[in-house]
């Protein structure tokens, strides 16, 4: 499965939460099916998976296109350094390109190195995706798909991720749980897909 293919599955499945979500809140919670259940906890998840699928998306593409970009470019500058930093230098690469999977065999030797990464982070996803070239990925994924602001919109979208994971959307030094909405949390899954579908297409465009 390829990395847009995955990142539209796991989005599908966010605003299926969101759906579920409405479903519930209009017929109700069987009686004691569930204890202790928060509804707001379905859209608490779809925006963790939301945002856990755009950090995946990033990696699963630059290890998508890397082999094909090395083989039409044969020593491209702008890798060296990504490459440098995983661990593989561009005779690594270039030996693998003679191996039957050197899609798996580079994986494997930077995947690891790719999970010590944030890509939830756009900064970082800029800097690696300077690797082929592409200057301000996510700046112009943003113009392309005509909403300036979008990473700003992102940006809060996974700030909510990080208090819902390292906090449970609890106030900081309080029992009570920050109020999240289903409208918004739909906005912020459909701000992270127009990102992601113009960063695809950017990224295509430039490593074909």
């Amino acid at each position: 499965m390829d990395a847009k293919t995955k990142f539209d599955k796991v989005i599908a499945r966010a605003i299926s939460l969101c759906d579920l979500h409405e479903r519930l809140e209009t017929n109700g919670i069987p009686n004691g099916t569930v204890v202790d259940l928060s509804l707001d906890d379905l859209l608490r998840s779809a925006l963790m998976l939301g945002v856990s699928g755009m950090d995946a998306y990033f990696r699963d593409k630059f290890l998508d296109r890397l082999v094909p970009y090395v083989t039409k470019k044969k020593t491209p500058k702008t890798l060296e350094k990504p490459l440098s930093d995983a661990g593989v230098s561009m005779s690594d690469v270039l030996e693998l390109l003679n191996n039957q999977r050197p899609h798996r065999t580079l994986r494997n030797k930077i995947a690891n190195w790719l999970l010590e990464k944030p890509m939830h982070d756009l900064r970082q996803v800029d800097d690696l995706f300077l690797g082929f070239g592409i200057k301000k990925l996510t700046e112009n994924a943003a113009k392309k798909s005509g909403a300036p602001t979008i990473n700003k919109k992102v940006s809060d979208a996974v700030n909510r991720r990080h208090n819902i994971a390292h906090y449970g959307d609890y106030f900081a030094g309080r029992s009570k749980l920050k109020e999240i909405k289903r409208d918004w949390t739909k906005r912020q899954l459909n701000w992270i897909s127009r990102l992601v579908k113009e960063a695809d297409s950017i990224i295509a465009s430039a490593t074909s």
